[in-house]
């Protein structure tokens, strides 16, 4: 349920680059993830879910960028080269991001234990 709750929330479109890909066998590459672990007691629920692409998944489950509570893009300080998400319209803090606040996402920072 959560998995295609998000996808299909998010029209399987990564919330960050904005990029839909669907793959040779016509599957969207989107991917669901929770904003707040569930292993560290988040929600496992449509409101604590992100449709990423998996490369930003694998960013965001490693703590390499994150989601302010203002929707916009969190960059781990001297770990995220400043090019890595200029090409796909993301900002960084200091601007808000492409995930706005009619999207039911809680801001909160995720970690990988």
């Amino acid at each position: 349920m959560f998995y295609t709750g998000i996808k299909r929330a998010y029209d399987n479109t990564c919330a960050i680059s904005g990029l839909r890909i669907i793959n040779g066998g016509g599957r969207a590459e989107a991917q669901a993830a929770h904003i707040r672990p569930v292993h560290a007691n988040g929600p496992d629920s449509l409101r604590n879910g992100i449709a990423l692409s998996s490369t930003f998944h694998w960013m965001f489950d490693c703590g390499l960028i994150s989601i302010n509570d203002d929707y916009s893009l969190l960059l781990k300080r001297n770990a995220v080269p400043g090019n890595a998400t200029g090409g796909c319209g993301c900002r960084s803090r200091r601007s808000t991001g492409r995930i706005d606040s009619s999207q039911s996402i809680i801001g909160s920072r995720c970690s990988r234990g």
